[in-house]
């Protein structure tokens, strides 16, 4: 056993057996957008949810407002999250269909999602057509 501390970490390699299934990957960007004031607070929880929750292997999440209020156990307001998918949407991202009527879970893309289990493990999602 060593002990580490903030000053001198120690750096234990992964174990491959416990390590099943992907892992959701931040963009260090996603830092410089905050900053710049890119994202209101719920907007930053819906996105940060619809990551968090995406698919390892296709990077969408496949849920809907009311599926995130739930989520967070109603503790925002399904209105203030359908005006934050707007927005994220509209501001490329996420990207989703959602027809008039069309009731239930929707597939949400992430956009620049990195994949990170299975056949597309080590692409990024590109909601858009961009390439970079």
């Amino acid at each position: 056993f060593v002990a580490g501390s903030l000053t001198n970490p120690v750096y234990v390699p992964l174990d491959p057996e416990r390590c099943v299934g992907g892992y959701t990957m931040f963009r260090n960007g996603i830092r410089d957008h905050i900053k710049k004031g890119r994202f209101t607070p719920t907007e930053w929880l819906v996105f940060s949810t619809c990551l968090l929750w995406a698919d390892w292997t296709t990077g969408n999440f496949e849920g809907n407002a009311q599926g995130i209020c739930t989520l967070w156990r109603s503790r925002v307001k399904v209105r203030a999250v359908q005006k934050s998918m707007k927005s994220l949407k509209d501001s490329h991202y996420v990207s989703y269909e959602n027809p008039k009527g069309k009731k239930g879970f929707i597939s949400i893309t992430v956009h620049k999602n990195h994949i990170t289990f299975g056949d597309k493990k080590g692409t990024r999602v590109s909601a858009y057509g961009q390439t970079t």
